[in-house]
């Protein structure tokens, strides 16, 4: 099986069989599952049970049809073909050779392995990090023989708590042929605000000219098109959430509607047909199937267009290898959903067949725009000034600074938009055309590209023609930290206050409201260079509150850090044990100089 696997999955595999504890970082659409399904076949193959955990049902009933012809399963949870009953559990657990659960049914399966020998496999491991699960996945850590935790976007410090790292970013992905790469189009519209229409339906039509401008006029038409909205309250009894913004809209009549109305789409695509599914965490579980089997279903017919409207039911872990429009609808996104955004993005760049070009996908993201407030302003520079508080508080931005932090080679291709591609005011969809060939970019090429499309605006300075310029510059240059504008000084008081306020180290890709890369200082100062030491140090001799949670931080960095130790040290601190104690050593001693002697052994 093993020879079957791509470069970067067989490297995966290869540290999580040669560590007690691994991280695989592995983006969205490069076979994450196929390395799940390599262990669970190494563990069975070894006499181990696996156990399998992931965050939904609907994944686990992916994962279950993955995972047939390598051993019985047991699942545990809900469905139909699981259970949830602990006596049935305890009476099978010896008899299977995986057990499949998700995040929620947890503790069931804690309660049935205490002396059982398992491998541990945390699908999507972020959840793992989530507090209502973090202290049984930890006890189901410490209990695996080995532990194997998979994401696309792990959790901060999953990674210094593990013995190994892979890392596998979309950039490489993209790069070796595995992933599409996606144009990113910031669609900036008028949600008809000012024309008294701000219930669901506005929003809905706005969308609905959104993707019918992409689907009908772009280069690369899309086939099947993925939207992400929001949540409204539900008018049901029991105060169910469901995507209200789309129930029950005829988006297919909008759809002729917008054909009607702009005369350049008038006559495209004109046999088009539209289906459009809205899939919920209320939608059954066969009708859900039903419904992402057509999705993924391509017909020969060029003009068969499919959209699906969900809110978070398949943001996360759904293999659909069709889409290829992504529209984020929700403009409540903002840069603390970066790992949201991020899975998102994963469902596009995801190939039907790996090996064979693909054309790229489209990442569209909706900017909204009250006219009525621009109407209001006094002159062209106040209006511009309004123009950047609403792009940066809105989802182009939160992406942005989501994919600069994620993955910064991306990011950097994204926003070297090719020349002449900004500028045209009112020009609708542009085809990235190549100055220096006269010729549109190659929809296969590995480069990605960002436009700002302001076709569906209508403000009073709407039709300037360097609009798209400032749209650009706006949202570029806001996601640009202005870290030298504070001193080194500032940042340490800024990290002295957040130490003594949460009592814990920040996140790495923590940023304050004005601009200070927080988590990225904190890192540096962990660093073995120990970047800005001094001046931490001495702002922390008069915070004695602060002092103590980065002394304590640095403790716990320091004890994880046995790498530092040569290998001949290792041997002989391994030596002097087993002469002194006349025994092998427990899994998880460590000795005073963190050097990790148990998994050492372990290992050996």
């Amino acid at each position: 099986m093993a020879s079957e696997l791509y470069t970067h999955q067989q490297n995966a595999v290869d540290a999580a069989l040669a560590n007690q504890t691994t991280l695989i970082e592995q983006a969205c659409g490069t076979g994450k599952s196929r390395v799940i399904v390599t262990l669970v076949d190494e563990a069975v193959c070894l006499g181990t049970l696996a156990v399998v955990v992931v965050p939904s049902l609907a994944l686990a009933a992916q994962v279950s049809t993955q995972l047939e012809g390598l051993g019985d399963v047991l699942k545990i949870d809900s469905d139909t073909d699981g259970t949830t009953d602990p006596g049935r559990i305890t009476a099978a657990a010896n008899e299977v050779e995986i057990v499949l659960c998700t995040y929620h049914s947890i503790d069931l399966v804690h309660d049935v392995l205490r002396d059982t020998a398992y491998w541990v496999l945390f699908d999507e491991c972020h959840h793992a990090a989530e507090r209502r699960c973090q202290a049984t996945c930890d006890a189901l850590k410490e209990g695996a023989e080995r532990a194997v935790y998979l994401s696309a976007t792990p959790a901060d410090g999953q990674a210094d708590a593990c013995d190994a790292h892979v890392r596998y970013l979309p950039s490489q992905g993209v790069a070796d042929g595995v992933l599409k790469p996606f144009n990113l189009c910031v669609k900036v519209a008028d949600a008809d605000f000012d024309r008294g229409d701000r219930g669901p339906g506005g929003r809905v039509r706005t969308v609905a000219r959104a993707i019918a401008h992409q689907v009908l006029d772009a280069p690369a038409q899309p086939r099947r098109v993925l939207v992400r909205c929001g949540l409204a309250q539900a008018q049901t009894e029991d105060g169910r959430m469901v995507a209200t913004d789309f129930m029950n809209v005829d988006m297919e009549g909008a759809i002729a509607d917008i054909r009607r109305r702009f005369r350049p789409l008038r006559n495209a695509r004109s046999t088009m047909t539209v289906r459009v599914d809205v899939v919920t965490a209320d939608t059954p579980q066969d009708e859900r199937a039903e419904v992402l089997a057509a999705f993924d279903t391509l017909r020969d017919d060029r003009d068969d267009v499919h959209i699906l409207v969900f809110h978070s039911v398949l943001a996360e872990g759904v293999d659909t290898r069709t889409a290829d429009l992504l529209v984020i609808a929700d403009d409540s996104m903002g840069a603390a959903s970066w790992r949201r955004t991020v899975q998102l993005v994963g469902r596009v760049m995801r190939k039907a067949r790996w090996g064979i070009d693909e054309p790229a996908s489209t990442v569209l993201l909706m900017n909204y725009l009250d006219r009525a407030t621009y109407a209001s302003l006094d002159g062209a520079d106040a209006q511009r000034a309004q123009l950047e508080r609403d792009v940066g508080s809105q989802v182009s931005s939160g992406y942005l600074a989501a994919m600069k932090e994620y993955d910064r080679e991306y990011y950097d291709l994204l926003i070297s938009w090719p020349p002449g591609s900004g500028g045209g005011g009112d020009t609708g969809p542009r085809d990235h055309t190549d100055e220096a060939t006269g010729s549109v970019a190659d929809s296969c090429s590995h480069r990605p590209h960002m436009s700002v499309d302001t076709s569906l605006v209508e403000l009073s300075f709407a039709r300037e023609p360097d609009l798209d310029r400032v749209l650009e510059t706006a949202i570029v240059e806001l996601r640009v930290r202005k870290d030298d504008a504070l001193s080194v000084n500032d940042k340490v008081e800024a990290l002295a206050a957040y130490l003594e306020r949460e009592g814990e180290a920040p996140p790495q890709r923590l940023v304050t409201e004005d601009g200070f890369k927080l988590g990225e200082f904190w890192v540096g100062l962990m660093h073995k260079r120990k970047h800005n030491q001094a001046a931490v140090e001495a702002v922390l001799a008069r915070r004695p509150a602060a002092r103590a949670v980065y002394e304590r931080e640095l403790r716990k960095r320091e004890a994880r850090r046995d790498g530092a130790l040569p290998m001949q040290d290792k041997a002989e601190a391994l030596a002097d044990y087993l002469e002194r104690e006349g025994e092998r050593p427990p899994r998880r001693l460590v000795t005073e100089d963190g050097f990790q002697l148990g998994a050492f052994w372990h290992n050996l």
